[in-house]
């Protein structure tokens, strides 16, 4: 007897390429160590011990902060292979979240690339606020995503504001594949 059972079709299955809680680090891990994300904070003006970029501890939960940068301080993925992926739509999300009172000029961009990091395509105004910058000012919490991603995939987020009352948070950077093939799952009994 062989049994067949299948998913209807357009059943969704997801695989996780790459993700990023921060769980991982202490508070001021600046550097993961194995090469998954690095910095650059060389156009800032991280002076005061108030000034950082770096995970840091928001209610028992580690996330990757910026407060008081003064300058570009840039958060950037390893490059991630998705032509070895068969699959319809890759896409990414992260979650940000600002706290303090900003201003106009305090910002946060994501970018990405899919050629590996040669050229950087911005996602503009995500919160609507029409600035040119994928999140600007105030406002509250936002996940941004973006699908329809092939080639090899480097994501930079590029953030700066300029009080040490100033937070920009990150967390739950996630790059997934999705499929919408039929999943089949072969089963064989015998009597």
């Amino acid at each position: 007897l062989l049994l067949v059972a299948a998913a209807p079709r357009g059943a969704v299955g997801q695989t996780t390429l790459y993700s990023e809680d921060f769980e991982a680090y202490s508070v001021g891990t600046t550097d993961p160590g194995d090469g998954s994300w690095a910095i650059d904070v060389s156009d800032t003006d991280i002076a005061a011990s108030e000034d950082y970029f770096e995970v840091r501890e928001d209610n028992s939960d580690l996330v990757f902060e910026a407060q008081d940068l003064d300058g570009d301080a840039i958060w950037k993925t390893q490059p991630i292979d998705l032509s070895a992926v068969s699959s319809s739509e890759n896409s990414f999300s992260i979650f940000f979240e600002e706290v303090g009172d900003m201003e106009d000029d305090d910002f946060i961009d994501v970018e990405y690339s899919t050629d590996g990091g040669d050229s950087f395509t911005l996602i503009e105004d995500w919160d609507g606020a029409s600035t040119g910058n994928t999140l600007n000012g105030n406002f509250d919490s936002e996940t941004v995503t973006q699908d329809n991603l092939s080639g090899t995939l480097v994501v930079r987020v590029t953030m700066d504001n300029n009080s040490g009352t100033e937070t920009f948070r990150m967390d739950d950077v996630e790059v997934t594949s999705s499929t919408t093939d039929p999943i089949v799952q072969f089963t064989s009994k015998s009597e």
